[in-house]
């Protein structure tokens, strides 16, 4: 029994993501033969309120398929609680045709883009460094090296405030930030910290962009940006929260294990200035 679901029709994502667990964990025969019952995070609402959102070819572009028969666009969610860090709902794409398919959601890494800025460049400068939403940038033409960093409308607006930068997600503020204020080395550890293990050997000012050199998955997103929500405090993620053997047995059971990944003023003000993101910035 996983979360009360018991059928192969229901939560097929998640259902796939907590088996690939066990099955680490106990083996394959334990967990499809052995009568293991497993308590979840599952919220069935949630989970069926994400499903019917992607089975609706309305909130997506014009769809075909590829040369492989797999539906595109694609896409995937994952849906948590900041306070506990329990996986709500996970959707590892558009379509779900056989067990343990690709998860999107958690085992497909994709460069996150902009989305990567305030983990990257914004929190550690605030974090480390002492700026604050009203420190000045200045949004003018930079090279490092052989990169020249370039804003999405190719524009240079001159002397902006961080938190005009994020809100306008102008991409030379953010690398400046990074590459003059922070450091790629101290970024990147500060981002350890929200569960993202990255070698600064591998990487330049363009991971200010979300330029990785592998990638991060959807559920790796989620949980960094849980922190903000959550005062500053990292909860590693859990879709399981206790297994017990078929007669009652205790095998494990979920401890949280809370991180102060930044102080609680610094994830205040990254989530002012995402808020503004939504209110009147680039993802009204």
């Amino acid at each position: 029994v996983v979360a009360r679901v018991r059928s192969r029709e229901q939560a097929r994502y998640y259902v796939d993501y907590v088996v690939q667990q066990l099955v680490e964990r106990y083996g394959r025969e334990m967990v499809y033969t052995g009568g293991l019952r497993v308590y979840t995070t599952l919220d069935k609402n949630v989970q069926e309120a994400a499903e019917k959102a992607f089975a609706n070819e309305k909130n997506f572009p014009a769809s075909g398929r590829d040369s492989k028969g797999i539906l595109q666009p694609q896409g995937a969610a994952v849906f948590l609680d900041p306070q506990t860090g329990y996986i709500r709902a996970i959707v590892g794409g558009r379509e779900h045709t056989g067990q343990l398919q690709l998860n999107r959601a958690t085992a497909s890494p994709r460069r996150p883009g902009s989305a990567f800025k305030p983990i990257i460049a914004y929190a550690p400068a605030i974090e480390l460094k002492g700026m604050a939403p009203a420190s000045v940038i200045d949004d003018a033409p930079v090279t490092y090296g052989s990169y020249s960093p370039r804003n999405y409308d190719g524009v240079f607006r001159g002397l902006i405030t961080m938190r005009a930068a994020l809100v306008n997600s102008v991409n030379v503020a953010a690398v400046k930030t990074l590459m003059d204020n922070v450091g790629i080395t101290a970024a990147i550890n500060f981002a350890r910290g929200l569960g993202f293990s990255l070698d600064p050997a591998q990487h330049g000012p363009s991971i200010a962009l979300g330029g990785l050199h592998e990638g991060v998955t959807t559920l790796q997103m989620a949980s960094a940006y849980a922190t903000f929500a959550n005062g500053g405090i990292y909860l590693p993620p859990a879709a399981i929260l206790k297994v017990e053997t078929m007669d009652g047995k205790l095998l494990e059971e979920h401890q949280p294990r809370p991180v102060q990944a930044m102080k609680p003023t610094t994830a205040y003000l990254i989530t002012s200035m995402l808020k503004d993101v939504i209110l009147y910035g680039t993802g009204t």
